[in-house]
């Protein structure tokens, strides 16, 4: 019976991964892909031309909206974090077109605004997630991406791409070190978890216990979001925290953090917001907690991070970027904080191993060299 069991799982794993490389979903002739392409460019020309009205409008009013607020970053005011929220979207576009795991996000995203409270912010948001999901179905691309395809000497990535291959990697880390533990105890944090739903979506041993950490803002902003879904708290933990003015690794320690039990700690998103002094403080905290803790995280390197038009754009959302690596850098510099790198995924393995392709075997996904995604832990 156990290996049928075990059968079954690797079925059920197998499945799971073509479902997200949208394995059923593209066209395998290549005569009907490139009709597809260029119904992809009317299309995208169309949503370019109704929504353009739109962002003229909303883009000056969100950003005199976070001026009033004065925040170093946005996301410990009240209302929460605009790039958490945009990364939510993304994750609910990719689901909303098939192939993203992330089903939670699409009720969540519909739910909320892009460009901040108010009506025409969230009307704008439901027609623009819904143009891209809607756009994939008719002509399997995804046009926002499509938009900075010409421009990746410029831009890292598409958004729906970078989202889908982190959000897949990430969940495979989660279950990979959940089975690992065999039953035993285990914590998983996630710090900045922004609206990540992990800690429900994912299917973990009731021995791993869950926490979330997150500015004060962002953190009641979801869960009032999950309260109006009828989701409540579920098995997770939340530590709610100024990581400005406050160390998280105190304030989680006293909701509950056991330093003696191995633990995964999920940092999505948050390294190029953040100093290289607090980025290595963080990682030497993983070196502090028992045998088998790990680290997962991803980085732009240092030419994206200091790009000074994506600085500005950073900044204009009152989330500025302070921490990318050079090349070469990666390694030594995880090393240098006492860890041992695990895994260290680059552009070329992510797109094989997460991202749609076309019948032309050309990957549907628009990423640049833009940093990559680690995964380190205590040696030895």
């Amino acid at each position: 019976m156990e290996v049928a069991a075990d059968s079954d799982a690797g079925v059920a794993e197998r499945e799971a991964k073509r479902a997200r490389q949208a394995a059923e979903l593209m066209p395998r002739s290549v005569a009907v892909d490139r009709a597809l392409g260029w119904l992809s460019a009317v299309y995208l020309g169309l949503c370019c031309v109704v929504l353009a009205p739109a962002l003229s409008l909303l883009i000056p009013l969100m950003l005199l909206r976070l001026r009033k607020r004065e925040l170093a970053n946005a996301s410990t005011g009240e209302g929460g974090s605009l790039t958490a929220i945009k990364a939510l979207c993304a994750r609910a576009v990719a689901a909303a077109c098939g192939f993203g795991p992330d089903a939670l996000a699409v009720p969540m995203i519909q739910r909320c605004s892009l460009t901040g409270p108010g009506v025409g912010g969230w009307l704008f948001t439901q027609f623009y997630w819904r143009s891209i999901a809607l756009g994939f179905r008719l002509t399997r691309r995804v046009y926002v991406d499509q938009l900075v395809a010409p421009f990746l000497q410029r831009m890292p990535f598409g958004e729906v791409t970078y989202m889908h291959a982190r959000t897949c990697w990430l969940d495979d880390v989660v279950t990979g070190f959940a089975g690992a533990l065999e039953g035993e105890l285990g914590q998983l944090v996630i710090l900045g978890a922004g609206y990540d739903t992990r800690g429900r979506r994912l299917t973990l041993p009731e021995s791993v216990r869950c926490f979330e950490v997150d500015a004060p803002g962002t953190q009641a902003a979801k869960r009032a979001l999950l309260e109006a879904l009828g989701q409540g708290e579920g098995d997770v933990t939340y530590v709610s925290c100024d990581f400005a003015t406050q160390r998280w690794i105190d304030v989680l320690h006293r909701e509950g953090f056991d330093f003696g039990v191995p633990t995964l700690f999920v940092w999505e998103g948050v390294t190029m917001y953040l100093t290289p002094a607090l980025v290595a403080e963080t990682l030497r905290v993983v070196r502090q907690c028992a045998p088998g803790s790990r680290i997962a995280f991803d980085y732009l390197l240092h030419r994206w991070a200091f790009d000074p038009a994506l600085q500005a754009k950073a900044t204009r959302a009152r989330e500025p970027w302070q921490f990318g690596l050079r090349e070469g850098e990666q390694e030594p510099f995880v090393q240098q904080q006492g860890l041992a790198v695990l895994e260290h995924l680059r552009r070329d393995e992510l797109l094989r191993r997460y991202l749609p392709r076309r019948a032309d075997g050309e990957s549907m996904g628009v990423l640049a060299d833009f940093g990559g995604f680690v995964l380190a832990g205590r040696p030895g």
